[in-house]
């Protein structure tokens, strides 16, 4: 895999710390070990979790100039947007939560308040704090995530959408299948590449309806990409299947 991939395999984003790394190699493999998920489909997830993160591990860390969208110190005023002070109101429901709080929640404090981040990525103003609570739902490990990511598929940042794709992906939340799969049909270019390759590092299943509205695509090199994927996520599953017992 490529070195994008590799984060992509884990939910993130190139140049994230390696904290996040460890934090999501570390909820990934507690669930896709075999021993773990007793289901001998994980394997395959496993591996790829497993060989992402050791050659991620190699890799020195980028200088923070070069860290992803949402990789700003918090309460640094949001590009386009609200000042931090100002956005502590702009969470769901009309509650509000302490600059401090919020802070946590943004810099991967655990375990991590899916209310909180929730309501960052449904009501923020600015574009990095939304793609970055994105990822961090993701690293939370919980299937709840699902209930505010499928929100964010509506984004009108395709790079929010795309965190969500990618968080969605990495944690394997079957319940998405359907909806990332509307997303692909109803979105424009940039989520559809995004939804493809999360397919291509993490090779999970969720993605297989959206691979097949990919396989009718209007642009040829998508659905080319579409139709080798859809081909070797078959080879791989019949090769999972051979082996259980």
């Amino acid at each position: 895999m490529s070195e994008r991939s590799n984060y992509v395999a884990l939910g993130l984003e190139p140049g994230v710390p390696s904290a996040e790394i460890k934090r999501a190699y570390r909820n990934l493999t507690l669930k896709f070990h075999p021993d773990a998920s007793r289901n001998p489909d994980t394997a395959n997830r496993f591996a790829r979790v497993v060989r992402a993160y050791k050659t991620l591990c190699a890799l020195p860390e980028p200088p923070l100039g070069e860290r992803p969208v949402g990789e700003r110190p918090v309460g640094e005023r949001p590009r386009g947007g609200r000042s931090a002070g100002s956005q502590e109101s702009a969470v769901a429901g009309g509650g509000s939560h302490s600059a401090s709080y919020r802070a946590a929640a943004l810099t991967g404090g655990e375990p991590a308040d899916l209310f909180v981040l929730g309501s960052i990525l449904v009501s923020s103003d600015s574009v990095e704090e939304r793609a970055l609570a994105a990822r961090h739902l993701g690293l939370s490990g919980r299937r709840s995530a699902w209930v505010f990511l499928r929100k964010g598929l509506y984004d009108s940042h395709s790079s929010v959408a795309g965190a969500c794709v990618r968080a969605a992906a990495a944690l394997g939340l079957a319940q998405g299948a359907g909806e990332i799969a509307s997303a692909y049909i109803r979105c424009g270019a940039e989520l559809r590449e995004a939804i493809l390759e999360a397919a291509r590092a993490t090779g999970d299943k969720i993605l297989l309806p959206a691979i097949e509205a990919a396989c009718a695509d209007e642009d040829p090199k998508r659905r080319a990409a579409a139709l080798e994927l859809k081909r070797r996520m078959a080879m791989a599953q019949s090769g999972s299947s051979a082996s259980s017992p």
